[in-house]
């Protein structure tokens, strides 16, 4: 009888020799040119997708992304991607004092032929023979600013990293608790699933797979993120399931990062 750890392991291996290495290299992610900005300062997010935080490059999939700025007040409002340089932005201009949160969302197919092209199509519409499909859903939150509720408040992305309180208040060696959500609910891991929480502070990698607080969601989708250092900082947690409909991919990878700043 093989150890439950042991039947992890395969489990991984096996991922990782089916899915795409791509979809596993890279998070998408946001970050912010002012934390703190005053009412009336023009804030830039620039959107990246890389593997050494903050550094990135241009987000390919930018023309199916959503973007939403959410007020200290509730209100929503929509945001226009532009490209600045060689970077892809949305900005606003605070009206009000307290935190804000843009959020980001796009969702697209990733279909691997036998000639070994990588084709944005679900398998049942690609014209040649396919060797894999995967469906990709990604979210991105950061929070500017400091103050109120809002932090806290689910919005509604496939998979979310909520906070618990709000980051800005949390100093050097403090615990941020996160709850981690898939499709609004809490998420509960799957029979010999773990959820993966990693963390990570802007000039800590070196390389893609170093991390500064790697844990687990708990039964209740919680967990306690170790803040070791001040400075801009991400969460990030990857979800991957067989898909709901094999005739379009046989695996959906779900991703969600949270960036935000640590003042001390």
């Amino acid at each position: 009888m093989k150890h439950p750890k042991i039947r992890r392991i395969a489990l991984v291996i096996t991922l990782l020799i089916a899915v795409p290495c791509a979809m596993l290299a890279h998070d998408s992610f946001m970050i912010a040119d002012s934390w703190m900005p005053k009412i009336g300062e023009r804030v830039n997010v620039k959107m990246v997708i890389g593997h050494n935080f903050p550094d990135g490059g241009i987000l390919a999939m930018a023309d199916k992304m959503k973007a939403t700025l959410m007020s200290p007040d509730g209100k929503m409002n929509s945001l226009a991607l532009t490209k600045n340089g060689n970077n892809q932005v949305v900005n606003f201009t605070p009206q009000m004092a307290g935190a804000h949160i843009v959020m980001s969302q796009y969702q697209f197919f990733s279909t691997r032929t036998k000639a070994g092209k990588t084709v944005n199509l679900p398998k049942s519409e690609v014209r040649e023979p396919v060797d894999y499909g995967t469906y990709v859903s990604r979210s991105s939150k950061v929070i500017i600013g400091t103050g109120g509720a809002g932090v806290m408040k689910p919005l509604g992305m496939d998979l979310e990293i909520v906070p618990q309180v709000d980051p800005t208040t949390i100093k050097s060696g403090g615990l941020l608790p996160v709850r981690i959500l898939y499709k609004g609910k809490p998420i509960v891991p799957e029979r010999n699933e773990e959820i993966d929480v990693k963390a990570v502070y802007a000039g800590f990698q070196t390389d893609e797979d170093t991390y500064a607080f790697a844990g687990h969601a708990d039964k209740d989708g919680m967990c306690r993120v170790k803040i070791t250092e001040p400075g801009t900082w991400m969460v990030i947690v990857e979800r991957r399931i067989p898909a709901a409909d094999q005739s379009k991919s046989e695996t959906e990878l779900y991703g969600a990062t949270l960036t935000f700043h640590i003042n001390g």
